[in-house]
């Protein structure tokens, strides 16, 4: 496969992803952190600090992608650290050994891994993971026999489906015998289907979770049952403080304006009394970082400014 090599420098951290120029969500991402100088600034700063803070991190990045952030894991962690990259799409997950070839990785590991609650049939097609429409859409690629295959001829970035067998988070991380206490999810929409799916991580040895929390309609199609509400009960039962982070994606977002300014963040804690209001009118994909310790020793103060509100 012909990948273009785009250079990185986030933060310091130097390394290279790949491009397939055939996918139109990798070609947009090159075309935003060319335009901008950084993608998702918020985030991935929050990560390095929680990759400091740890005597021996071990990052599960799912939904991993291209591999931006397990590309940058790999690169602040060697020698100290371990990467995990899961992903969904067969297509993206030859990327992703490329570019971890292609850096030199040792720490890296990538996993062709559809995740649910539960071992069933399910169609990657681009970054998303949905049940489909067999009859209609998929004909031959449901059945047995080719699951977590390739057709012929169907590159199997964006458009193109292509059946995979799930797993669980728990049953893969017991069979490989991982034990991640950082994880970033960001699935579009199966966030609760994953969660669903991992208790014994979340219960165990998961200490910081970095979660890209979409909006209801995305759940009601990718996670149906699960809610923004009950995702975020299912993870602080586990353990977990809750807090909202701004400015994590939109360029135009007051919260992201101060981050590249000061350095400085602006969270909030989302209790069971605080977060019904605070996510009401919030229906783009937001920032939940959660955490069983108290992250403001981590983090600073949060940022309060009355401009932005």
């Amino acid at each position: 496969m012909n990948y273009e090599p785009m250079d990185l420098d986030v933060a310091g951290t130097r390394y290279q992803l790949l491009i397939p120029p055939e996918s139109t969500n990798a070609t947009h991402f090159r075309e935003v952190f060319q335009r901008n100088g950084h993608y998702e600034a918020v985030m991935t700063a929050i990560l390095g600090r929680l990759f400091e803070c740890l005597d021996r991190p071990a990052f599960a990045d799912m939904g991993a992608f291209i591999g931006y952030y397990t590309g940058y894991g790999a690169k602040v962690l060697e020698g100290r650290g371990e990467v995990f990259a899961f992903e969904s799409n067969p297509a993206y997950v030859d990327v992703l050994k490329a570019m971890v070839k292609l850096n030199g990785y040792t720490n890296a590991r990538v996993f062709a891994a559809a995740l649910s609650d539960r071992e069933e049939t399910l169609i990657a097609q681009g970054t998303t993971l949905h049940r489909g429409n067999a009859e209609r859409d998929f004909d031959f690629r449901l059945q047995p026999e080719h699951l977590s295959t390739r057709p012929p001829g169907v590159p199997g970035y964006d458009g193109a489906p292509v059946a995979v067998a799930t797993t669980t988070f728990d049953a893969l991380c017991a069979e490989q015998g991982l034990a991640p206490n950082i994880a970033k999810m960001d699935v579009h929409g199966t966030e609760g289907k994953i969660l669903g799916g991992m208790a014994r991580t979340l219960r165990g040895p998961l200490r910081f979770l970095l979660l890209e929390l979409h909006q209801n309609v995305y759940l009601r199609q990718y996670s149906p049952g699960h809610t923004r509400l009950g995702i975020l009960d299912l993870i602080e039962d586990a353990g977990f403080r809750l807090y909202y982070v701004a400015g994590h994606r939109y360029t135009w977002s007051g919260g992201l304006k101060v981050f590249l300014e000061t350095g400085r963040f602006a969270y909030q804690a989302l209790t069971r009394d605080t977060r019904e209001m605070l996510l009401y009118d919030r229906h783009g994909d937001i920032f939940v970082l959660a955490a069983k310790e108290p992250i403001e020793p981590l983090l600073g103060e949060s940022v309060h400014d009355p401009a932005l509100v």
